[in-house]
């Protein structure tokens, strides 16, 4: 069971239905979130935000790399920035195959509740957060 993906589109649609706003006036107020968001991260600094999760900026190691296609070969790959998503404890809860606890503020936005590991067909990926 594939459900659709959350766009930034549609969470202005559903913040400015529940509060009445203008979707001109929350799309510029995401727009800023994310902005910020993208700023704090392009400079270095983590991101935590309360029961969703932490961006964090970390230094990836240097690793050697190999190209298949040339047997033998070996190649430095250099030490780069990464993000990385570490979501938060009430998140991971929330999207675990099973849990039938209700979504709350999570209801509004998403408009369908996570499948139950029953309700996946046999050969799906099962729904887990990853970081």
């Amino acid at each position: 069971m594939t459900l659709p993906n959350l766009t930034k589109r549609k969470i202005v649609q559903v913040i400015s239905a529940a509060t009445g706003r203008n979707q001109a006036v929350v799309a510029d107020v995401v727009g800023r979130i994310l902005r910020e968001i993208i700023e704090a991260v392009a400079t270095g600094r983590n991101v935590e935000l309360r029961d969703f999760g932490t961006f964090e900026v970390r230094l990836g190691a240097p690793r050697v790399g190999r190209n298949p296609a040339v047997p033998g070969s070996r190649y430095e790959i250099p030490t780069r920035w990464n993000v990385r998503f570490r979501p938060a404890k009430h998140l991971t809860q929330k999207v675990r195959p099973g849990n039938s606890a209700p979504a709350q503020s999570g209801k509004a936005i998403a408009n369908s509740p996570v499948p139950s590991a029953e309700s996946q067909e046999p050969n799906a990926r099962p729904i887990v957060a990853t970081s």
